[in-house]
């Protein structure tokens, strides 16, 4: 199992595998529905080139680092000043290995608290293609 990582630049934030736990979501068709006004349902097909999402579910991240493994405070750093939210691209590596270059598609940084000094929440990137 490999330690998931978020990488930019010369900046690498690598976090223990069970702290981050990544699904590469299902394809998502661009498309409009439209009910027309004899309610007749219209699709338009916006675009045939799908977004791929990934979501990262953090468990129990530690506020601080321990030891070579990143915790809440480097990933927030990370995500507000490395890449500057959705701005830049970066590269998230999964615990299987597998690297992708994404982008933060998040509409906020709300990992919560749940237990003192350990955060956990969602979080969406966008694959770019």
């Amino acid at each position: 199992m490999a330690d998931p990582k978020f990488v930019s630049g010369g900046t690498t934030r690598t976090f223990k595998p069970g702290n981050i736990q990544a699904t590469l979501l299902s394809d998502t068709p661009r498309q409009r529905p439209l009910v027309s006004s004899n309610g007749t349902i219209r699709i338009l097909e916006i675009s045939t080139t799908d977004d791929r999402f990934i979501e990262i579910e953090v468990v129990a991240l530690p506020k601080a680092d321990v030891g070579s493994f990143h915790g809440y405070d480097s990933m927030r750093t990370f995500l507000i000043t490395t890449v500057n939210w959705a701005e830049t691209t970066w590269t998230f590596t999964d615990t299987d290995g597998d690297a992708f270059t994404v982008r933060y598609w998040s509409d906020s940084f709300d990992l919560v608290e749940g237990k003192k000094d350990h955060f956990g929440g969602r979080l969406l990137l966008r694959v770019e293609v």
